[in-house]
């Protein structure tokens, strides 16, 4: 690298010389910040590791791949034939690229990436070589430079990466094995390689920026003080986004877009404060986007990771869970900055044959370690289902299908804004038998409180109080009345288990709803607003035969 250096030196003119030297001297500070000792498990360990995603090596080369390709723009703003506009064009929309997956790792998501960058590195290798051969004629000591960037570039973003990580070199089904590590590379451990690939790829890219800006500055001064401002300007926004876009954009959007949650961890080191569903009422099939915005109050020593899951209710069974580490593996918990927002998003994927009219629960559980070891809560603003498992809120399923319609029909509504729409009651049971009857409800609103049902079947010759009764949830508890969205139509079956001893004659069904907590019942009206005696519904008369 020093003999790469100095050929460089000796070949650029003052401006572009300076800014060669200034630029690896930030390269070499970055190593030494690297090579000190640090603990593992700080903000700083992380910050200056080269291989970090978001981090200060990742921000350094993307603002560098950026720079490089504004004066790619400067170049084909100011060409005189078109296919050095075109190449230069054409190059320009490479280094974005580069610039955005430096930073933002888009490369992980492509299989067999290694292959497409070894294949764009060739072509840009070619196609300079061509521009230089037939159209830029006399630069030779910039191409030879350019190639040397590029070169270098390549060294460590494919083969020293592929040996860093002990991959091979795969093209579709075929695979290159002299190009790789098992284990040792001339004694040395591959896995000890990985910083060098980082800072290979910054002096690459340090000898392809002097040296277009020394093209710039040799060939079009009148190119060269606009496009001098164009590429610092460009540089300075960019950076100011990716710093913005990690530490400052997920508070703004916490407090724009989400709704506040209070949860404290870790003797309140650790805070969830905001949370955000892409849909609160959902279908089976369907994808939920949740994004949790959490907080450190203090640098964290260790890395944290999220689960978020939908629990069925009131069994608590998992239908669905998503995991990953807080911050994701780019920003891991250890690394955040006190006092800011951190935005975590993760996807559930809904079954396709999830039962429907239900609503489940959305829940998330910090944990460290080996799974199950959860972080306990310890104080939140809402419910948990363990002490370490909290519930964001409860998400209603629905198909979207009308029931069938009911045998008979009604017209009472709740002050709640619940209706009773219609019903289906055999007229004749058995003492001893179940009985299978079912509910019609419709909701004019959102229902903001859960109510208990109940059917009294009262004799009618018989006093009132000796009434058989029974009460249970809309649901058997699987879909509550708080969960009840509006402009719902839903049907509801129940089965009853009548009495060994049930005396035979002539029942009325009363039904109606109540708050389990005061036992008070939910004031009722028919369908001309007159309210029902004791907010207790006569539905029919049934028959109960000897057995």
């Amino acid at each position: 690298m020093a003999i790469v250096g100095g050929i460089v030196i000796s070949w650029l003119r003052a401006a572009p010389r300076r800014l060669f030297i200034a630029l690896t001297t930030i390269e070499f500070i970055l190593l030494i910040l690297f090579m000190l000792p640090k603990n593992a498990t700080s903000f700083w360990s992380w910050f200056f590791d080269p291989n970090a995603e978001l981090a200060a090596g990742a921000t350094f080369s993307s603002v560098q791949l950026i720079a490089i390709a504004l004066t790619w723009f400067a170049v084909a703003w100011r060409a005189t034939t078109n296919r050095l506009r075109v190449y230069a064009w054409a190059v320009m929309l490479i280094f974005m690229l580069l610039a955005v997956d430096e930073y933002y790792a888009l490369h992980e998501t492509i299989l067999q990436w290694r292959a497409y960058y070894a294949g764009v590195g060739l072509a840009l290798l070619l196609a300079t070589v061509a521009i230089f051969r037939f159209v830029i004629r006399g630069h030779y000591r910039l191409m030879l430079l350019l190639l040397g960037g590029i070169s270098v570039m390549g060294l460590g973003g494919v083969a020293v990466e592929i040996m860093s990580n002990q991959h091979r070199f795969e093209i579709g089904s075929y695979r290159i094995n002299f190009i790789g590590c098992d284990q040792f590379f001339l004694g040395i451990d591959c896995n000890s390689l990985n910083f060098a690939e980082e800072f290979l790829e910054m002096h690459g890219a340090t000898i392809i920026l002097v040296t277009l800006l020394y093209y710039l500055h040799t060939t079009s001064l009148a190119t060269w003080r606009p496009g001098r401002r164009i590429i610092a300007g460009g540089s300075a926004v960019w950076a100011a986004w990716l710093l913005g876009s990690l530490w400052l954009l997920p508070t703004a959007q916490g407090l724009l877009l989400a709704d506040s949650i209070q949860a404290q961890y870790l003797d309140g080191d650790l805070s969830l404060v905001r949370y955000d569903v892409s849909q609160h009422i959902a279908a089976p099939g369907d994808t939920l986007d949740v994004s949790l915005y959490f907080r450190a109050n203090r640098f964290l020593d260790a890395d944290y990771s999220l689960s978020v899951m939908l629990f069925a209710q009131p069994t608590v069974e998992s239908i669905a869970q998503s995991d990953l580490l807080l911050g994701e593996w780019k920003y891991p918990s250890r690394a955040w900055l006190p006092g800011l927002m951190v935005r975590n998003d993760v996807r559930l994927h809904l079954p396709d044959d999830l039962p429907a009219s239900r609503s489940y629960q959305l829940v998330a559980r910090v944990w460290q370690g080996e799974w199950p070891s959860g972080v306990a809560i310890d104080a939140t603003d809402r419910a948990v289902t363990f002490n370490d498992t909290l519930i964001l809120e409860d998400i209603p399923v629905l198909t979207g299908d009308t029931p069938p319609p009911p045998p008979m029909t009604s017209d009472y509504h709740f002050a709640d804004g619940i209706r009773l729409v219609g019903y289906d009651v055999p007229r004749t049971v058995t003492p001893g038998e179940s009985v299978t009857v079912n509910f019609w409800w419709a909701t004019a609103q959102a229902i903001d409180r859960n109510l208990t049902q109940f059917i009294h079947l009262v004799p009618v010759d018989g006093a009132a109080e000796d009434f058989i009764g029974f009460d249970r949830q809309p649901f058997d508890g699987a879909f509550p009345t708080a969960d009840w969205p509006a402009d719902m139509t839903v049907r509801d079956e129940w089965t009853l288990q009548l009495p060994d001893d049930m005396p035979p004659g002539d029942y009325r069904v009363q039904v109606g709803l109540y708050d389990a907590t005061t036992i008070e019942r939910a004031a009722v009206t028919n369908g001309d607003g007159t309210p029902i005696a004791d907010n207790s519904i006569p539905l029919v008369t049934i028959h109960s035969r000897a057995s």
